[in-house]
């Protein structure tokens, strides 16, 4: 899913149990090999899991709230609430064990 602005992030977040936002760059191509990763990744969490992607630009009000200062970063939404972000590219590995502590968050 794509956000375009900060509104629509808002809105997307607030429809998914569980929100992990991608920013990004418009011009970053790690950016796009850690979609590709994470979309992946996302899928083995078998639709619990909403991945929204936002241009960071886009949603500066975001982007300034949460403390981005590097792209790619995700953050965590457990029904609407923020639980974690991440700064830079991270290894799959390091993915997989963020989604999975948000998910564990979830269900406490």
């Amino acid at each position: 899913m794509l956000a375009n602005n900060d509104e629509e992030l808002k809105d997307a977040v607030s429809k998914c149990p569980i929100a992990v936002v991608l920013f990004v760059g418009r011009q970053c191509a790690i950016c796009v090999s850690f979609e590709s990763m994470l979309r992946s990744i996302c899928r083995g969490y078998r639709n619990r899991i909403c991945c929204i992607k936002v241009y960071s630009d886009a949603a500066l009000a975001h982007v300034k709230s949460l403390g981005i200062n590097s792209v790619p970063s995700l953050a965590a939404y457990v029904r609407g609430r923020l639980v974690a972000v991440t700064s830079g590219a991270l290894y799959a590995p390091t993915v997989n064990l963020f989604l999975l502590s948000v998910v564990r968050s979830a269900e406490v």
